[in-house]
């Protein structure tokens, strides 16, 4: 499956560069990382059976591309299914795990969205914050704080790349992967069982009344009125192993959304 991961991905080298995150420095991961985004390589699409469309959500504060992989299902439509990753540019299993998510195949009646790499710039610069030194998981306007949430709500242009995909995509369900609190995090107006079914794989706990100020995640839950759960991923490496166990936790997802 990894093979097939790495193969699928256009950021391979990166996940090359997380499989020996047990050795390697995060300074040497960090530069994986960058050069992937200098020179990104466009591959086939993630998941080789299914047609996928590959464009832009926008652009970094440094002009980078925020990709947005499409995938519209190939049966009649009934759900569809948004996973937002690597928001913060020093979480090095969000990017691998949106690749694995790619990968995976899916219901003919599902459509999919991907952001793979929603903060760019954090991501080349190995980063929690964008290029501007904003939180982005602190922009969204719900609660916002001048504290640490940047200038003004929704100010980033991180963000409202982000704000705009959720508001046009009529998603049934929205997946925010950070890492690394362990634990799945379904908000208001999201079924407990989804979070259930992703956890049957993975072994981390259920958290609820999660309500983070400017947070991506709960702005989608309580103003855009998306079913939305927050993946946290253990620990602050990229091991395939997880990657795998979540991978596994998004298919069970989707068999339960139905």
């Amino acid at each position: 499956m990894l093979a097939a991961v790495a193969a699928a991905s256009g950021a391979g080298v990166v996940l090359g560069a997380a499989r020996r995150a047990s050795t390697a420095t995060l300074e040497q991961i960090g530069l994986a990382r960058s050069e992937a985004l200098r020179s990104p390589t466009r591959l086939d699409p993630p998941a080789p059976s299914r047609r996928w469309e590959f464009g832009e959500a926008g652009r970094s504060v440094e002009g980078r591309p925020i990709e947005k992989w499409t995938s519209r299902a190939p049966g009649v439509e009934r759900r569809r299914v948004l996973v937002v990753a690597a928001i913060h540019g020093n979480e090095p299993i969000t990017r691998p795990l949106a690749d694995a998510i790619g990968a995976t195949p899916l219901p003919d009646h599902v459509s999919i969205t991907i952001l793979p790499t929603a903060n760019p710039d954090g991501w080349a610069r190995n980063q929690r914050r964008n290029a501007a030194g904003v939180d982005l998981n602190r922009n969204f306007p719900w609660r916002w704080s001048p504290s640490d949430g940047g200038p003004g709500a929704g100010s980033a242009p991180e963000t409202q790349a982000m704000m705009r995909t959720v508001v046009d995509g009529r998603f049934d369900l929205a997946l925010w992967i950070h890492q690394p609190l362990a634990y799945v995090a379904p908000l208001p107006g999201c079924p407990t069982h989804l979070a259930d079914a992703w956890l049957s794989t993975v072994g981390d706990r259920r958290r609820t009344g999660l309500d983070q100020h400017g947070g991506g995640e709960t702005w989608c839950a309580r103003v855009a009125g998306v079913p939305t759960m927050l993946i946290e991923v253990a620990t602050w490496t990229a091991n395939p192993v997880l990657v795998e166990q979540h991978r596994r936790g998004f298919s069970a997802c989707l068999a339960a959304l139905g």
